[in-house]
C-alpha cells in the first residue's frame, strides 16, 4: 500500500460541477483513473519526487503542480485539486521552460531521503543517477499530458490517493 497520484483531463464544466457538488466529479474520477487511458497521467509513486523537482527549497520558480492549485476540492473521499483551462495553459507554459539539467541542479538525494516519498528511492547512493532518470520520465510524461491538455482548451484535477 502506497500513495499515487494521477493527473485527470477534466473540461472547466466538469470542474465547476465538482465544485458544486463532490459526487459528481468523484464519479468522473472513478471513470477515469483506472483507465490509464488518454484522459489521465498517472505518477504512480514518483509524484513527491516531481514535485520536489518542481517547488522545493532549490527551485526557482516554484512551479506548484502536485500538492496545490487553483481550485480545491472538498468532500471527495481522496484528495483532489484542480486547474481550470486559463491555469493549465500557464501552467504548461512554466513546465515548458524546464530542461533537465534545470532538475538536475534541483535534485538533492540526500536532502530527499528524510522529506521525500517515497524514501527507498533516495537512500543509496549507487541508484541515485537511476532514480533521477525515473523523475526525469515521470516529469516528461506529465509534461507531454498537460501540454496536450492545455492545448487542447481542457482543464485539469490532480487526485491523490491510497493504492489498495
Amino acid at each position: 500500500m502506497g500513495k499515487s497520484v494521477t493527473i485527470v483531463r477534466f473540461t472547466d464544466e466538469e470542474i465547476r460541477a465538482g465544485l458544486r457538488d463532490p459526487g459528481t466529479l468523484e464519479r468522473l474520477l472513478n471513470q477515469a483513473i483506472p483507465s490509464h487511458g488518454p484522459r489521465s497521467c498517472d505518477l504512480h509513486d514518483l509524484w513527491d519526487g516531481v514535485d520536489y523537482l518542481l517547488a522545493g527549497p532549490s527551485a526557482e520558480p516554484q512551479i506548484h503542480l502536485i500538492k496545490r492549485g487553483e481550485v480545491r476540492f472538498e468532500g471527495l473521499s481522496d484528495s483532489a485539486h484542480g486547474f481550470t483551462s486559463a491555469a493549465a495553459r500557464s501552467l504548461a507554459g512554466q513546465l515548458e521552460t524546464l530542461g533537465v539539467e534545470t532538475l538536475r541542479g534541483r535534485y538533492q538525494p540526500e536532502r530527499m531521503k528524510d522529506a521525500v516519498y517515497p524514501g527507498r528511492l533516495w537512500i543509496r547512493p549507487e541508484s541515485f543517477e537511476d532514480s533521477f532518470q525515473e523523475l526525469v520520465k515521470a516529469f516528461e510524461r506529465a509534461r507531454r499530458f498537460i501540454s496536450r491538455v492545455a492545448a487542447e482548451g481542457d482543464g485539469l484535477v490532480v487526485c491523490h490517493f491510497e493504492d489498495l
